[in-house]
This record gives structure tokens, C-alpha cells and sequence, in this order.
């Protein structure tokens, strides 16, 4: 069976620098270990439309795509490269970005809409609801000199380029014949565009390194460390967190606060965006400076180390499909209070594997936190229980073999 992945960036095997969907190389290498599996692995780049045939399983096929310019010799490459290779099934991960929708067209007038299943990752179309939730609307409507100069976009405007991606997200789950997700909110939310949509459960398969058999151990963890994977964006919710902290503060005093990705607040006032503006006023308000911890970019090995070292993980955001970054916590143990938003009830039971609160009363996700510091006994249960969770809805055997079966029923 040959396969044509399409995915949203180049993966990180090709490029070491680039830590984006690192989860990817997982799925290849899961995929790949079934006899009479080949796959044509296909993202959008800036080094031209080329292939580059890696060996006998991988076929690499980097495209140029800009949704306001013509696309044709892309189109004709894709076009050209499923009749030639004999693909079976296309297979487009994600449809947040409008060159999903690009690929799905070719399909069509190919006349292979039948083959092709779309996974839904995060879906725009309903996150821009909640893009600055929580957010002053001070913060939200101005722009910075920093983003007046660089071209950048107020939190109002970026919250505009959310609905406008959405537009081509619901154009495609609504023509779509096959859909995978993970929970039952994206169910319904593909259902809801499209009721004859067929819908299939698949569980998702996590970074190799989660799969190393560490697990979270108290006794070796950074007590009263909190650590939240990224924060970029209003989206992820640090605000949130942050808004909660002296609360904590006042109870533990040697509190830090690991962040991993980009940090807003890094550079000097004049030069921060709105949002990172608005994260150093609750960091100055809620006298944090020092504990808080920018982290930059890690690959998953030093991500997998800060999952192990802190006490608690705390997912924030406005809204969520099915966190990646909850699986990881989940399948090492790490105990994890979460926002019970989108798809999150789906992956965590409240109170069993994980501490949920709702994104209304952020008051009661500096409670949750609380409860881990002061009851080891209940940390020790959640975590647990998290590592059985993890290992069950991430189990790589069974997701690639119902994968495949997916792949075996949309040919038939």
C-alpha cells in the first residue's frame, strides 16, 4: 500500500532545527514497519517543488504553496506524483492551513475524493472563539510600535486570520468523505459540517523518546515546579496561570514555573508584542519576577527531562482537541491539571488521571495545583493512574494497526 502524508511542515528528521511536529516521525517509523508499506511524505517548504526519494519506504515531496498566488506547478507535481506512484490513500494531517484544502481539490479532480481521510489536529475554525479569552481588550485592539514596525498583527487581527483559515477548514470538512479524530468534540464538530461524514477513532502515537519506559518519580522531581509546554500565544492560556500565581506563592514561596517554545516577554518592553506586554504586567502585579523560567525551544529529549523533573504539569489553554502535550504527561506519569475545554474531557478523567478545572474559574486551577503540592498520596494515585491512561489511548501497536485498517476500509 502506498500512502501520501501530507503534513504541515517539514519534519524534524530532515531538519534538526525545526521541532515541529516531531510526533510525525513516530507515525513514519510505525507505519513504515509493516511489510508492503511505502509513503510519500508531503509539506509545504521554500526550496522549490521537488521530490526526493530517501529510500525504498520514504519518498519526500517538498511543494511551494501561497494561497494568494498560482499554485499550478505544485498542483501538476502532486497531480503527477499520485498517478505515477500509484498512491492508495491520501492522507492530509491537520486542517488548520489552507494548503489542506489545496491538497483534497487535487484529489478531486483526480476523481480520488473516496481516498482520501483527513485527521483533524486542532480545529481554527472553533479556536478563534477563544483566540484571547481572558485577554484585556486594551491589549487586544492596539498595536504595538514593535508590531506596527515588524508587519505584525494585534491580538484582534491575528484572531481575524484565525476565522479567516477557518473558512477553508470548514470548506474542506464539509466535502470530505473520511475523517479521523480523537474526541468525542471533534466528532461533533466534523458531524455538525458535515452529517455524512464517515468518522473514524484513532488514537495518536507520541515522540519516540516518551516511549523509553521513564516514568515521573517524586522523589526526583523539582518540588513545587510547575511546567507548561508552550505559551506563545494567547491561545495556550499563560495568562491564566499566571493571573493565579500569588495565590500559590503565598503557600510556597520557592515556587518555579518552567515554559517551554518562545519567550514573549524576552525582549525589552518597547520591542514586545501585545500579549507579552500583558504578561510582564501580571508578572510585575503579581510579584513573579524570578520565577519564572523561559526555556526556548527543546527537542524532545530535553522536553521529555522537564516533564520528569517538575512536580506538576499544567495545561492552561482557551481550547484544546486533544493535546499532544497532555499524552506526553499523561504516558510518563507526570501528575497534570488541565482546563476542561474542547476535546480535553475526552483524553483526562477528572480526578482519576488528571485534575480538570473549567476555563471560566482559573481560581480553581490554582486550588488543583495546591492539592498535588500538599498530598504527595494524591499525587503519587494520579500519577498512576496517568501512566495506564497514557499507555492505553497511546499504544503505538494498536493505533498504527487501526490506522491501517482505516487505510484498508476507505480503499475497499
Amino acid at each position: 500500500m502506498k500512502i501520501l502524508m501530507c503534513v504541515n511542515y517539514a519534519p524534524a528528521f530532515l531538519n534538526a532545527a525545526n521541532v515541529n511536529e516531531g510526533w510525525v516521525s513516530g507515525i513514519l517509523n510505525s507505519l513504515m514497519q509493516n511489510e508492503g508499506i511505502s509513503i510519500i511524505l508531503a509539506f509545504p517548504g521554500s526550496s522549490g517543488n521537488r521530490l526526493n526519494r530517501l529510500n525504498d519506504k520514504l519518498t519526500c515531496l517538498e511543494y511551494l504553496y501561497d494561497v494568494k498566488r498560482n499554485n499550478s506547478e505544485a498542483a501538476k507535481l502532486i497531480s503527477e506524483t499520485i498517478c505515477s506512484e500509484n498512491v492508495d490513500v491520501i492522507h492530509i494531517m491537520g486542517t488548520e492551513f489552507p494548503h489542506s484544502l489545496f491538497i483534497f481539490e487535487i484529489c478531486k479532480e483526480l476523481g480520488l475524493e473516496s481516498r482520501v481521510v483527513v485527521s483533524i489536529q486542532g480545529l481554527v475554525s472553533l479556536y478563534e472563539k477563544y483566540y484571547h479569552t481572558g485577554v484585556p481588550s486594551r491589549y487586544c485592539c492596539g498595536m504595538t510600535l514593535s508590531e506596527w514596525y515588524h508587519g505584525f498583527n494585534s491580538l484582534n487581527k491575528q484572531q481575524k486570520r484565525f476565522k479567516e483559515r477557518g473558512q477553508y477548514e470548514i470548506k474542506l470538512l464539509s466535502e470530505v468523505q473520511n475523517v479521523i479524530g480523537r474526541t468525542s468534540w471533534d466528532k461533533e464538530a466534523a458531524q455538525s459540517y458535515n452529517p455524512a461524514v464517515r468518522y473514524f477513532h484513532n488514537g495518536e502515537n507520541l515522540r519516540d523518546a516518551f516511549y523509553g519506559g521513564q516514568k515521573w518519580d517524586i522523589s526526583k522531581c523539582d518540588k513545587h515546579s510547575i511546567f507548561v509546554s508552550q505559551a506563545y500565544y494567547s491561545l495556550k492560556g499563560l495568562h491564566h496561570l499566571l493571573g493565579v500565581l500569588p495565590k500559590i506563592v503565598t503557600e510556597y514561596p520557592d515556587l518555579r514555573v518552567y515554559i517551554g517554545g518562545f519567550n514573549p516577554i524576552s525582549d525589552t518592553p518597547i520591542k514586545r508584542d501585545s500579549y507579552g506586554r500583558y504578561l510582564a504586567s501580571l508578572i510585575r502585579k503579581g510579584s513573579l519576577e524570578g520565577k519564572i523560567v523561559f526555556c526556548g525551544k527543546m527537542e524532545e529529549k530535553k522536553m521529555l527531562d522537564r516533564y520528569l523533573k517538575c512536580h506538576v504539569f499544567v495545561s492552561p489553554s482557551n481550547i484544546e482537541n486533544s493535546s499532544n502535550s497532555i499524552g506526553e504527561a499523561l504516558i510518563l506519569g507526570v501528575p497534570l491539571v488541565a482546563s476542561d475545554s474542547g476535546g480535553t474531557g475526552s483524553i483526562v478523567n477528572d480526578g482519576i488521571d488528571g485534575l480538570l478545572y473549567p476555563l471560566t474559574k482559573p481560581g480553581l486551577m490554582a486550588d488543583h495545583i495546591l492539592r498535588v503540592f500538599n498530598d504527595d498520596s494524591l499525587a503519587l494515585e494520579l500519577s498512576r493512574n496517568a501512566v495506564i491512561r497514557g499507555q492505553m489511548i497511546h499504544d503505538r501497536d494498536k493505533n498504527t494497526s487501526d490506522l491501517l485498517n482505516i487505510y484498508r476500509e476507505i480503499t475497499l
